[in-house]
C-alpha cells in the first residue's frame, strides 16, 4: 500500500479498467483488490456504483491472515467487509485444516462461514 494510507481503505489494481465517471465499471486481469492485510485476486470484476459491490469472476484467490480461499466467482462488498466465494476450496492456517464448500463467506478479514 502507498505509504501513509489508511490500512482499512480498499485498493484496486488491474491490467485494464473501463468506467463511467462516477458510475459502474469493469476491471480486467490481472485484478487485485487489497484491504488491510487481505488480498483478493481474480481474472476480472464489475463494479456496481449504486450498491458499492464487486462481482468477481475467474480464478478467485483470497488470502487473509488466517485463511486462503480459492473459487470460481465471488461477490465483494467493501462497505460491509463481506466477501462470498462460490465453489470454494479453503485452507485455514490456524487449525490447520483444508476442505471444500459450495460457498465460503469471509467477514472482515478473519471470520469464515462455510456453507
Amino acid at each position: 500500500l502507498p505509504e501513509g494510507t489508511d490500512p482499512e481503505s480498499t485498493f484496486v489494481t488491474a491490467g485494464g479498467a473501463e468506467f463511467r465517471l462516477g458510475g459502474d465499471g469493469r476491471f480486467t486481469r490481472p485484478l487485485v483488490i487489497r484491504r488491510g492485510d487481505s488480498r483478493l485476486s481474480a481474472d476480472d470484476a464489475t463494479y456496481d456504483a449504486a450498491t458499492g459491490r464487486f462481482a468477481v469472476a475467474g480464478s478467485i484467490d483470497f488470502q487473509g491472515p488466517e485463511a486462503r480461499v480459492l473459487g470460481r466467482s465471488a461477490a465483494y462488498s467493501p462497505l460491509d467487509e463481506q466477501l462470498v466465494i462460490t465453489a470454494a476450496d479453503f485452507e485455514l492456517f490456524t487449525l490447520p485444516a483444508r476442505g471444500r464448500a459450495g460457498r465460503v463467506a469471509v467477514e472482515g478479514s478473519t471470520k469464515l462461514v462455510l456453507e
